[in-house]
């Protein structure tokens, strides 16, 4: 006895784009739920990023465990692209690329620029008013804008030295 064609005697869809679809989502987000565990990340934040809108707000608050699995999961790209470099660094000489040279990981500066959890434009402003208030050298909020050390005198000096002029350069008009 075979199936009727007839779908409405037989009460059955023999063919249903939307079950394919669903089958189809729901196999695929099985995977990032796996992808989420084999990571570390969160379950959710690849998984079921539809289910909801997150504001910067909901994913940086200290309620949620978003922020700090974006941070882990930059620093583990971090940690990889320094070995990748310094890794580089050794085998370049030995297969004589030219040029090829030992390279230091420390040397490496990652900068995942702007977005919803961190905003540099904001950061600097608060360094500025941090600077205003007296509550931050200006040494280093200039020497965070601009990339340089400021662990010792010696690098707060050379920052003085390029970014910051003396009272008689700003009274001669000299830069």
């Amino acid at each position: 006895m075979g199936i009727d064609d007839n779908p409405e005697s037989v009460g059955l869809t023999i063919f249903s784009p939307e079950l394919r679809e669903q089958s189809f989502l729901a196999r695929k987000q099985e995977y990032l739920r796996s992808a989420e565990n084999i990571i570390g990340l969160k379950r959710g934040l690849l998984s079921e990023v539809e289910a909801a809108e997150r504001t910067a707000t909901e994913i940086t608050s200290s309620a949620g465990d978003y922020n700090l699995s974006i941070i882990d999961f930059q620093q583990m790209w971090e940690s990889a692209v320094r070995e990748t470099v310094r890794l580089c660094g050794v085998l370049g000489p030995l297969y004589h690329i030219p040029g090829a040279h030992a390279v230091n990981s420390d040397a490496v500066s990652i900068d995942w620029g702007n977005g919803i959890l961190y905003d540099e434009d904001k950061t600097w402003a608060d360094y500025l008013d941090m600077v205003g208030r007296g509550l931050l050298k200006p040494e280093i909020a200039l020497g965070w804008r601009f990339g340089m050390p400021t662990e010792t005198e010696e690098d707060l000096a050379a920052i003085r030295a390029k970014y910051m002029p003396t009272l008689k350069q700003m009274a001669d008009g000299d830069e």
